[in-house]
């Protein structure tokens, strides 16, 4: 059954979301029922999900810091929702304590990166930013590859935007880590 198909069906409960066949599942995430898509990734959306990923990955090790990097791994931040940021970045003590929880782990990491697709609507990713911030997220980072800029929210609710010639700091979070925005664009 078509992704689509299955989008539009009637409500699911969080079993029935996890029975869906696992190619399907991974496009998949959770919302009160529902089993919405998310936004298609495209060579582009990849390719940046990587580069701030290994960005985040290569500072942790060269600095020692307890953290680990994740893509694509499924946190239910409550019983109705779970999402999928592009990258994840969780302290290792925060981990440790993370549950795992239908076939995912219950929580929120500490910074969650979205790679925003022209595809996705403006309320969507407003929704689902705060909704980070309101599970546990100390910040929310926001990738707009088509006006090459990233959108930072932190959890009492500031906001900037960064543009190239700017950098990416995680304050309170990683300390020390500084990356050049314009790096995550090819």
């Amino acid at each position: 059954m078509p992704m689509s198909a299955i989008a539009a069906e009637a409500l699911l409960s969080p079993e029935d979301f996890l029975l869906l066949p696992r190619q399907e599942e991974d496009f998949l995430e959770y919302d009160h029922g529902r089993a919405v898509e998310r936004a298609e990734m495209s060579a582009d959306h990849g390719d940046i999900q990587t580069r701030a990923g290994v960005r985040v990955f290569v500072w942790i090790e060269a600095n020692g810091f307890p953290a680990m990097v994740l893509t694509n791994t499924a946190f239910w931040l409550n019983e109705e929702r779970m999402c999928k940021p592009d990258v994840a970045i969780v302290r290792t003590e925060a981990l440790a304590s993370m549950p795992r929880y239908r076939g995912g782990l219950l929580g929120c990491p500490d910074i969650a990166i979205e790679v925003i697709s022209d595809s996705e609507r403006t309320g969507d990713v407003e929704d689902k930013t705060r909704l980070y911030l309101d599970s546990g997220a100390k910040a929310v980072w926001n990738i707009f590859p088509r006006s090459k800029t990233v959108t930072v929210w932190r959890a009492e609710g500031r906001a900037s935007i960064l543009s190239p010639g700017e950098f990416l700091e995680a304050e309170g979070i990683l300390p020390g880590l500084r990356i050049a925005v314009a790096s995550l664009f090819a």
